[in-house]
């Protein structure tokens, strides 16, 4: 047992103040088990004043020797030279040309190539004229020109000579409409064979208003036969008046080989 310092009272080994003057510490030396060399050392303003030099202090610098900085010092020299050698090489390089470009874009085709005007020649393969008819013939000849039409088109018209069941009929397809004339439902067209007077007629057209058909099939037929060229005049729809030449020569010679087909020429 203990004994406090103040009041004297006994004061067990496990505590270190009197439970009667509390305020009052005992001896620690007194303390079984305590001795002075368990005491932290004591805090002096010198061990203070070290340890804060020491944190403060930078780490000591690893010395470079002279054979060292004569390496560092000629590696700049040698990069600063190949710089300069590169710089001086490049300026003296001239510009390269751009490269071609390769087309890629291919060649628009050509347009359609319109035939040479010039005398053409009767034809009489083309069925289209007499469509399922058996007993039927049709010769065509394709103008030695072009005409302009409506919506800045041009256009080739076709004589057509055709034979049904004996009966002959010429027209002039036209690929448009006829001018629209406020008489009748025909229109005026005007025609010449070779050195001949220009006459002028009135024809009417087709239900698809595409061909003009002469009056007297039969008669215009005669005349072709007789002739070697025809000057066709007439006005398109919306457009200007218009001349076809045809060079007629020649519908003998096929008209003859259709003498089944149709009738004698009057």
């Amino acid at each position: 047992m203990n004994h406090c310092l103040q009041c004297e009272r006994e004061v067990p080994d496990a505590m270190l103040f009197c439970e009667q003057c509390s305020q009052h510490r005992i001896d620690p030396l007194a303390v079984p088990g305590f001795s002075a060399e368990a005491r932290p050392p004591a805090t002096t303003a010198a061990t203070v004043t070290a340890a804060a030099a020491e944190r403060q202090s930078p780490p000591a610098r690893a010395s470079v020797s002279g054979r060292e900085l004569l390496m560092i010092a000629v590696a700049f020299v040698v990069a600063g030279v190949g710089t300069y050698e590169f710089l001086s090489a490049s300026s003296r390089q001239p510009a390269r040309a751009p490269a071609p470009v390769a087309a890629t874009a291919a060649a628009e085709p050509a347009g359609p190539v319109r035939p040479a005007d010039g005398p053409r020649k009767w034809n009489a393969s083309n069925r289209r004229w007499i469509g399922d008819e058996r007993h039927a013939a049709a010769f065509e000849l394709l103008s030695n020109n072009e005409v302009h039409l409506w919506q800045r088109r041009d256009a080739r018209p076709i004589l057509v000579v055709r034979c049904i069941s004996k009966r002959s009929e010429a027209f002039v397809f036209i690929e448009s409409a006829a001018q629209i004339e406020p008489q009748d439902e025909k229109h005026g067209v005007r025609i010449r064979f070779d050195d001949g007077p220009e006459l002028s007629e009135r024809w009417p057209d087709s239900d698809d208003h595409d061909a003009l058909f002469a009056p007297d099939g039969a008669g215009l037929v005669g005349q072709l036969l007789a002739a070697r060229t025809l000057r066709f005049g007439y006005t398109p729809h919306n457009a200007p008046p218009a001349v076809a030449e045809f060079n007629v020569t020649g519908l003998r010679e096929v008209f003859e080989l259709r003498s089944s087909q149709c009738a004698p020429p009057r």
